[in-house]
Order: C-alpha cells, then sequence, then structure tokens
C-alpha cells in the first residue's frame, strides 16, 4: 500500500524518472523536477519509506 501511495504522487514518478539516471543531490533534483529543495526532500523521504 504504501508504494502505491508513494507512485501515486507525479513529483515522485518525475523524480524517480530522474534517480534512473545517476544520483543527484537534492538541489539538482529540486532544480530537474522544478520543486523546492524542501519538497524534494519531503518527497524522497517518502519515497524511502515505501
Amino acid at each position: 500500500a504504501n508504494i502505491v501511495k508513494a507512485m501515486s504522487n507525479p513529483h515522485r514518478l518525475e523524480i524517480l524518472e530522474l534517480l534512473a539516471q545517476g544520483q543527484f543531490s537534492v538541489a539538482e533534483i529540486a532544480e530537474e523536477t522544478d520543486i523546492t529543495g524542501a519538497n524534494a526532500s519531503q518527497h524522497l523521504q517518502v519515497l524511502k519509506r515505501a
């Protein structure tokens, strides 16, 4: 259930697609996905828990 919930957000899917290409810092993820660093960090925490 956690995986489905984590994947239901378009920003998290975009982050996963980005990370599939390699390693990125939170700042780089934020810039590439056009979200704030705080939001990127929060999305990464949700993905980590899934």
